[in-house]
């Protein structure tokens, strides 16, 4: 799909990752594959090529089966959140590796606090070190 220009399925085929269809979507998510189309479409038009690359690089790098919409959302907003914890891209990525990204799902929705809840547990263990 394009969107402002860009083609959000080459976009997101330069790094790696496969967009599928929602209707096509199973309860394991395979490495490398997402059906959040419209996540990263909004976030392209909102946050941009540079913004959105590298919060779909750290996902992948925390685990590349976690690509789900409220994952990459929650990275979004907890690197936004923290704009100076990380000089570099390279930085954020290696951070992001040793981030046990579905485990903090796990407990983000056992906590059942509301959308926000892997948001805050992501931000606490950046803000943690």
């Amino acid at each position: 799909m394009r969107q402002n220009g860009i083609n959000v399925h080459r976009f997101a085929e330069g790094l790696g990752i496969r967009v599928r269809p929602i209707h096509r979507s199973r309860r394991r998510r395979p490495a490398m594959e997402t059906y959040a189309l419209g996540t990263i479409r909004n976030m392209l038009i909102l946050d941009g090529e540079d913004h959105t690359s590298l919060v779909l690089r750290c996902v992948v790098a925390s685990d590349p089966s976690a690509l789900g919409a409220d994952v990459i959302t929650s990275v979004s907003n907890a690197l936004k959140g923290h704009p100076g914890r990380f000089p570099s891209r390279r930085e954020a990525m290696e951070w992001f590796e040793a981030l046990p990204m579905l485990a903090l799902r796990a407990r983000a929705h056992r906590l059942g606090t509301g959308p926000h809840a892997l948001t805050t547990l992501i931000a606490d263990r950046m803000i943690g070190e």
